[in-house]
């Protein structure tokens, strides 16, 4: 399924050619960062802090590819919802402690709250580089589309919501399949030392979310909670629910015994969980998934499966394969199964001896080795120069519902590139005249 199918190889072009050499809309950072922050002063220190969370330009797309991706991940989520992939699952299980493996093997009663796809867009389409099971940045991007969206288009529509009620849908929606009724009185928002995160700000922006739809939100630190008569309390206040931000996604760390101990015994609704986690973002996952005679695959439409073709061939490094993969490596890219924001990770290209042996001296699966997909590039205008982007899809049950590019430069995303940062997207189809 080729780009050329999706939007018409010169419609591809096209989009390609803006992205590469359009500068013709500088996004102005202080009128954002002033509309985003209206009358919160905190809110508006935090954002100065982090002068490059915001890219200098908006990333073209083609919209027939968002059809593309929307494709796939409701492939995605068929698949890894099927009993074949249940049993997958149990059999990892012995990897974590008893009670979290008892909890995981009960299933996955609950979508997931902000699930989020990365692609690199390539001349053959959208291709899947990993899943999210905590995507950071989407209040940060929606709130984005607010002041940009007065910028003019010739042509095209922007990537986010025009109304983002579907963010609090989503938490509803989360409630009720944790088995509640209405919708949740409290809300915390989880992360280790809060204020001091990169993605502070989004915090801040999903507690005024929030409260502006009635719900008492507190952000925090898991050794503030306590557990009491099977309730999960905050400052002397009930918590309904947790949004987890935590990147310890198993709950492996005594600091987060709390809160393992509260999505465990139910005092609390927490999303996302380490069952969210085992099923859609362990990236041995990929290595399913992109398989073509993998038994995952009996079954499936012809259309799915040439939908899940396209997801870069990935495989296990271990101490079989990893001889002929050093041999290879160069057209691969090295990634930790449970990694995350580039840690760890490894182009192959780049990769030295010293560190190889420390990878293939780890557990076989610990490492998973993806076929190299060449980021795209975008100029920025004030830069001056071009920077690589991926595409995130924010998703809610399997529907995307928001998408953001991230600029960078270097190996993986940063956030440490002037010019770079999270970027709103244009949707252009054949028809759009744009520039």
């Amino acid at each position: 399924m080729s780009c050329a199918i999706q939007c018409g190889s010169q419609g591809a072009q096209r989009i390609k050619s803006l992205n590469e050499t359009c500068a013709c809309m500088p996004i102005n950072r202080a009128k954002v960062e002033d509309a985003i922050a209206g009358e919160s002063q905190e809110l508006r220190a935090s954002l100065a802090q982090r002068p490059v969370l915001f890219a200098g330009s908006p990333v073209f797309l083609c919209a027939a590819d968002v059809s593309y991706i929307q494709q796939l991940v409701r492939c995605i989520e068929r698949v890894l919802r099927t009993q074949q992939f249940e049993e997958i699952v149990h059999r990892r299980t012995g990897e974590w402690s008893d009670e979290v493996s008892s909890r995981i093997s009960q299933g996955l009663p609950t979508p997931g709250l902000f699930m989020g796809y990365d692609f690199h867009v390539t001349r053959e389409g959208p291709q899947l580089i990993e899943i999210n099971t905590n995507a950071g940045g989407a209040f940060l991007v929606q709130s984005l589309y607010d002041p940009v969206s007065s910028m003019p288009l010739c042509g095209g529509h922007w990537g986010g919501a025009v109304d983002p009620v579907w963010m609090f849908e989503m938490l509803v929606k989360e409630w009720r399949s944790a088995g509640r009724s209405g919708a949740p009185g409290t809300l915390a928002i989880v992360d280790e030392a809060p204020q001091t995160q990169f993605l502070h700000p989004e915090f801040e922006l999903a507690r005024r979310y929030f409260e502006n739809h009635g719900v008492r939100v507190d952000i925090a630190d898991p050794a503030e909670f306590v557990l009491a008569d099977g309730q999960l309390m905050l400052r002397g206040e009930v918590i309904d629910l947790i949004y987890n931000r935590i990147t310890d996604f198993y709950f492996a760390s005594p600091a987060h015994k709390i809160i393992r101990d509260a999505w465990i015994g139910d005092a609390a609704v927490v999303s996302p969980t380490p069952a969210h986690h085992a099923r859609y973002a362990d990236k041995r996952n990929l290595v399913l998934l992109s398989d073509p005679q993998h038994p995952l695959r009996d079954g499936l439409s012809r259309e799915d499966n040439l939908v899940l073709n396209t997801i870069p061939r990935t495989r296990l490094v271990t101490a079989k394969n990893n001889a002929n993969l050093w041999q290879q490596r160069k057209r691969l890219f090295f990634k930790p199964a449970d990694g995350f924001g580039g840690r760890g990770a490894y182009r192959g290209a780049k990769l030295t001896r010293r560190v190889w042996d420390e990878i293939t001296q780890q557990k076989d699966g610990s490492y998973v080795a993806q076929e190299k997909v060449q980021a795209p590039s975008r100029w920025v205008g004030v830069s001056g120069k071009a920077l690589k982007y991926d595409i995130r899809a924010y998703t809610s049950a399997g529907e995307v519902k928001l998408l953001a590019a991230r600029l960078y430069q270097g190996q993986t995303t940063n956030f440490r590139t002037p010019g770079g940062g999270f970027a709103p997207v244009v949707l252009l189809g054949d028809r759009d005249d744009f520039c």
